[in-house]
């Protein structure tokens, strides 16, 4: 037997066993098989499920399906530094204090920012961070990629004080004007 054979063996052995398992698991619904009686495939029975499990059964499906709809709101907006769009960014939204919600974040292109709606925030209030980089004009050598262009994250002097309050009326778009801080001398 060819080692290739001997996988495949292995494989229908572990599938089987799987098999035979959820098979006693569910005798009520299902016919009993296994390897030994060289069946391969279920043979459902409804008449032991019988019209009102069936009914059940499809009214859980559509109990489950038929939750409160999705809140979370769409987001987006600019950020700019010392007047200029900000590139190389990201920004991120964390829940403040207090709001049991989720965080997102997104890249930023030319300044601005977008999160779609199915990715999107709950309404609330926000605690806004935003992380950017710059090129210090040195080349490094980095373990993986070789010679790469040395980056500086910027600090701006707004860092700690950026909050937003996402609404489920209007729209949610936030402009962030940043300012560089200057190194001390």
């Amino acid at each position: 037997m060819s080692q290739r054979d001997a996988s495949l063996v292995r494989q229908h052995n572990w599938i089987d066993r799987c098999h035979c398992w959820l098979v006693q698991q569910w005798k009520p619904v299902l016919a009993s098989h296994c390897w030994a009686s060289q069946q391969w495939h279920p043979t459902w029975q409804f008449k032991r499920v019988g019209p009102l499990g069936l009914f059940y059964c499809v009214c859980i499906v559509v109990a489950i399906g038929c939750g409160p709809a999705d809140r979370r709101q769409a987001v987006t907006g600019s950020v700019t530094l010392d007047g200029k769009a900000l590139s190389r960014a990201i920004i991120n939204f964390r829940p403040a204090p207090g709001n049991q919600s989720n965080s997102a974040g997104a890249g930023l292109e030319d300044g601005e920012f977008k999160i779609a709606a199915n990715q999107g925030l709950l309404p609330g209030d926000y605690k806004v961070i935003i992380q950017a980089f710059e090129e210090t004009g040195r080349m490094i050598i980095d373990p993986q990629f070789g010679k790469v262009p040395e980056t500086l994250m910027i600090r701006f002097q707004e860092e700690k004080t950026l909050e937003a309050t996402v609404s489920e009326e209007g729209e949610n778009r936030f402009d962030f004007e940043l300012t560089r801080t200057r190194p001390a001398r």
